[in-house]
């Protein structure tokens, strides 16, 4: 079977799966077959600037996401660092890391718990949410691990995108109640007020009174469940709901 026909039927799997339960299963097994030992696969779902919700699909060693909460590794942890900056895969091994850094001291414990070398590939969504999907070996990094990791690699980028959608899809089920979509009025109202411009100045761009300018600008404040047009703003951006033209 070829690459593409692997990954037509993996997301054909994907599409059937309705809970996290199965679809830590199916990352499991797709784990082993590509000679992998431990995996997770990480979605944070922006709610505000302040915080965010995080859904995990995890298969590493027990007792690591807990340390590295505890221990607040997420501040240093270049991995992350990367996938939240960059679209690229990480190969473990290519991280160049400062001796004594932060960095280097979490990478070391993390290979302490059985995370020695792997990929992680950054999926970044159209809303803002961020997944990273990581496969790690307990083993050092040596001619044998590159060979399996860059073997793997255009399948794991591949199902990584499969596995974004799927877990999108399936944590909108217990997640907060979808709001209202923003009308293409509203949209264009926020996003002229997002350049500074006045309601008045709105309306003559958008050739409609400045009442109505602040009718649609009152809906989305309303939709956005915010207090104001600054806030509304914020959110919009926030959530990718306006964007620079053309696209």
């Amino acid at each position: 079977m070829s690459m593409g026909e692997q990954l037509q039927s993996a997301r054909q799997v994907l599409q059937a799966i309705a809970g996290e339960e199965a679809l830590h299963g199916f990352c499991a097994q797709q784990c082993r077959a590509l000679g992998f030992e431990y995996f997770v696969y990480a979605l944070r779902l922006p709610t505000h600037f302040a915080e965010s919700r995080l859904e995990l699909i995890n298969g590493y060693p027990a007792g690591w996401t807990q340390r590295y909460f505890e221990q607040g590794y997420q501040a240093c942890d270049p991995v992350l660092g990367h996938c939240v900056h960059g679209v690229a895969p990480l190969l473990w091994h290519e991280l160049q890391l400062p001796p004594g850094s932060a960095a280097q001291q979490m990478m070391a414990d993390a290979a302490a718990h059985g995370l020695k070398t792997g990929i992680s590939v950054p999926v970044h969504g159209a809303q803002g949410e961020l997944g990273v999907f990581s496969l790690a070996l307990d083993r050092v990094h040596d001619a044998a691990t590159e060979v399996l990791i860059r073997t793997a690699q255009p399948y794991i980028q591949g199902l990584a995108v499969y596995l974004h959608q799927a877990l999108l899809r399936i944590s909108s089920l217990s997640g907060p109640q979808e709001r209202p979509p923003l009308s293409p009025r509203e949209i264009d109202c926020l996003r002229w007020a997002a350049d500074g411009k006045t309601s008045w100045e709105i309306g003559q761009l958008l050739e409609m009174s400045e009442r109505t300018v602040n009718f649609h600008l009152n809906n989305a404040i309303h939709k956005l469940a915010v207090s104001n047009r600054q806030q509304a703003v914020a959110r919009a951006a926030f959530q990718r709901l306006i964007k620079p033209q053309p696209f």
